[in-house]
């Protein structure tokens, strides 16, 4: 009996030992739980401080669940978005993952008739999509020549429709048919009177257009080659011109 009392009393006493060394360790535990929540809470505060939220990345979803919005820089990759490519802005997603509006800082390259092309330069601005994904209007700055335009597109992928161009030398409306060709056009180029004309095409090699200046007033019948470069020439000759 005396054996089995004192085997009992040692158990006790390893147990209370036990017990006192899982104390201490909670204890520690606990403090150190404590410690790394204030230091994170801390942090936290620092990086916001000023009401200020520091993050690479944002996704926003819908009422069902999809992604809709994303922003950061770069956009956060997404599985629901059909396009891949980086930009440092904010896109809006609809139906199916197709790109609607971005704003981003480069915009991605334009997807006509579901085919991505690429752009005359590195563009920054926005751009609205149609339901498939399809660019049809926005308004960028051009990188390679600092020009800024808007431009509103044919459904479709027939075109551009109007375009608004500021280029360090000229500033134009312009009007083009389906075939992408300008069909009239109010055009200012260095300091000179503005000139109004449309093209009307006879042949795929020659243009004849009447030229139109406004200020002072001139009109004039002209029959040209079918390029930009001798549209230059044309609209250089009626700066100098006498009415």
């Amino acid at each position: 009996m005396d054996i089995s009392l004192n085997s009992l009393e040692s158990r006790l006493a390893r147990a209370e030992k036990r017990l006192k060394a899982f104390q201490v360790i909670s204890t520690v535990a606990i403090v150190l739980c404590v410690g790394l929540a204030v230091q994170a809470g801390l942090q936290l505060r620092n990086r916001s401080s000023g009401g200020v939220l520091r993050a690479k990345g944002l996704i926003i979803e819908d009422a069902s669940g999809h992604d809709r919005i994303l922003l950061g820089a770069p956009v956060p990759v997404d599985s629901e978005r059909k396009r891949h490519d980086e930009t440092v802005g904010l896109v809006i997603l609809g139906d199916g993952g197709v790109d609607r509006v971005v704003l981003g800082a480069p915009v991605p390259e334009p997807q006509i008739n579901g085919r991505v092309g690429t752009r005359v330069g590195r563009a920054t601005g926005f751009i609205l999509d149609d339901k498939n994904g399809d660019e049809r209007g926005g308004m960028d700055v051009l990188d390679n020549d600092g020009r800024v335009s808007l431009g509103l597109d044919y459904p479709h992928g027939d075109g551009e429709a109007i375009s608004l161009g500021v280029l360090p030398d000229e500033t134009s409306l312009a009007i083009h048919d389906s075939t992408s060709i300008v069909r009239a056009a109010l055009v200012e180029r260095k300091n000179s009177p503005p000139i109004l004309y449309g093209l009307n095409f006879d042949a795929p090699s020659r243009i004849d257009m009447r030229v139109l200046r406004l200020n002072p007033y001139m009109s004039k019948h002209i029959v040209t080659a079918a390029s930009d470069q001798a549209l230059n020439r044309v609209l250089d000759e009626a700066e100098r011109l006498n009415p």
